[in-house]
């Protein structure tokens, strides 16, 4: 049995989201001395809102690991999807990404979200000398692929060397 935060918190889940099911939905929020209706969406700035929004991508990484290939990593509202295959399967690696980025799209539309391309990239990590990149596209765009990520603060590079994280902090300590 799979034990869910939730469940360890002793919250009802059910209840608990049947009442906070109005409070994204069918606001009124002033603007310049007028009021607008908000149908769609999570109110910010409020103590809820981060845990609201835990609550309604709590699916959303089983989803994507459902096919026992694939890992996820959820920050807040950054989402790190990785799958490691050996040299010689790495055809398999554009095939197992492609259909994992097909999941995302298919649960973003079921639920109203969408992924940002302009901030999302790939990247291959390997220690070998041949460069593989394999064409990963979401929603019939190609993601585009990069040499140096920025995750959580740390620089990683595609042949996992600390070299550009070390010249990241040392740029940022010297502002």
């Amino acid at each position: 049995m799979k034990i869910t935060p939730l469940k360890v918190l002793r919250i009802d889940a059910d209840n608990t989201l049947r009442q906070s099911v109005a409070f994204p939905v069918h606001r009124i929020v002033p603007v310049r001395f007028q009021k607008i209706s908000v149908g769609v969406g999570r109110q910010e700035s409020t103590v809820i809102s981060p845990i609201l929004f835990n609550i309604f991508i709590n699916d959303l990484p089983d989803l994507l690991a459902s096919d026992g290939l694939t890992n996820t990593a959820l920050f807040a509202d950054d989402l790190a999807i990785w799958c490691s295959t050996p040299k010689r399967d790495q055809s398999k690696l554009n095939t197992i990404l492609n259909l994992t980025l097909e999941r995302l799209h298919l649960w973003c539309i079921k639920n109203n979200m969408t992924v940002n391309l302009k901030k999302t990239t790939c990247q291959f990590f390997t220690l070998n000398r041949q460069p593989f990149s394999p064409q990963l596209v979401y929603n019939g765009m190609p993601v585009q692929q990069s040499d140096v990520s920025i995750y959580l603060g740390c620089a990683l590079d595609n042949k996992l060397k600390w070299t550009k994280h070390a010249e990241l902090v040392v740029s940022k300590a010297r502002k």
